[in-house]
């Protein structure tokens, strides 16, 4: 696309088709790669690849697949709820969408990688029936995150 960068075209993508996108790049740049990834990239493996790498890139296609079989399964079962007792349901699980995701980033950001505390999270981001340990989880993945691009830099 001759008038859209390639961020640019990351963000609409997450808008518009909510579709998981793996971005690469031969820009290794620490700024570069936390760009993608609060653009909206579900990973940024750097070129050349390791074929380790593009053995779990499939992953996100499945984790796509299968929110969407399970957004349909709830809507079915939305309708039969009256019918079970709440309390023997399991909670639902948090889908980290683009959106969900680039609003935890920049809490995090805001706070300081160094100096994040959940509550404070929680409370920038504002989502309701978000938990703290729904925070806690996708914070510890990210910690992992950050850590591993900064091995590739």
């Amino acid at each position: 696309m001759p008038n859209m960068d390639a961020f640019k075209l990351l963000k609409q993508i997450g808008l518009e088709m909510d579709l998981p996108v793996i971005m690469m790049s031969a820009d290794d740049g620490k700024v570069v790669v936390m760009k993608g990834v609060t653009h909206g990239a579900c990973d940024y493996p750097i070129k050349l690849v390791h074929i380790e790498a593009l053995k779990n890139i499939w992953q996100h296609v499945v984790r796509k697949t299968k929110n969407e079989a399970s957004k349909k399964r709830k809507e079915e079962d939305d309708d039969n709820e009256e019918r079970y007792d709440s309390s023997t349901l399991k909670k639902p699980r948090v889908v980290w969408f683009v959106k969900l995701h680039q609003q935890f980033v920049a809490a995090v950001n805001q706070l300081g990688i160094d100096k994040v505390v959940l509550k404070k999270i929680l409370e920038l981001m504002n989502v309701p029936r978000l938990t703290r340990e729904n925070v806690a989880s996708h914070l510890q993945k990210y910690r992992l995150y950050l850590r591993r691009i900064s091995g590739v830099s």
